[in-house]
């Protein structure tokens, strides 16, 4: 038990060395808002059904929500290109819109449960992506481990929906939905450019994910 103690440990300081070092070869406007790390966490609400309209007084500014392998958009829907990895565990969220709306709160939902996380340290001037992964919603599996044996593990659900949350949707640029088979790592928004082509982004939203399972499991 020490030694792997010790080995997660060891882990976080690689990750966040490589976080750091990735951050240095990027643009600081491409700087991603790291949402597990940067937002505060407010807590899980399970009600079974879909992700609110409204949350704490705010409205709704952008949503994606899944079902049946089917993706729909709601609320600013020019505003956000959204794309899922590390089989649907992680989202990245680029601006793709001039417009640059005020964020109070993101929710995630996945399985019959969601999170809420305040992000009103976004600053959106500075940076136009955000990324979050769902390291709050799992389910236990048992595996089979070579030496240890038969261990109990918690394994993230997919994510099945996506909300932000802000003082006004007056402003917006689009209101309404638009549905569509996007998969995996697809859209139904417009596309916009990433620095690097977006391969230092991807790394670090990687880095993140990792970073903040093992804060989480190690602390």
């Amino acid at each position: 038990m020490c030694r792997t103690i010790h080995l997660l440990r060891r882990l976080r300081w690689v990750l966040g060395l490589g976080f750091a070092l990735g951050a240095a070869t990027l643009p600081t406007h491409a700087l991603p808002f790291a949402v597990n790390l940067f937002g505060d966490y407010q807590g899980k609400i399970s009600e079974g059904g879909s992700l609110p309209a409204t949350y704490a007084g705010e409205s709704l500014v952008y949503g994606i929500t899944r079902s049946d392998g089917l993706w729909t958009e709601s609320g600013g829907t020019e505003l956000f290109k959204t794309t899922f990895a590390l089989d649907k565990i992680l989202a990245t969220l680029v601006l793709t819109s001039a417009e640059r709306p005020q964020l109070t709160y993101l929710a995630l939902q996945a399985a019959e449960d969601y999170v809420i996380w305040d992000i009103s340290d976004w600053n959106r001037w500075s940076t136009d992506t955000m990324v979050v992964v769902n390291d709050r919603i799992t389910e236990v599996k048992t595996i089979s481990v070579p030496i240890l044996g038969r261990l109990s593990i918690q394994v993230p659900d997919d994510i099945t929906g996506i909300a932000l949350y802000g003082p006004s949707l007056a402003s917006l640029p689009s209101v309404g939905g638009s549905s569509g088979d996007v998969g995996f790592g697809s859209t139904t928004s417009p596309a916009t450019s990433v620095p690097d082509g977006g391969s230092m982004l991807a790394l670090l939203a990687v880095g993140v994910a990792a970073a903040a399972f093992m804060t989480r499991r190690s602390s």
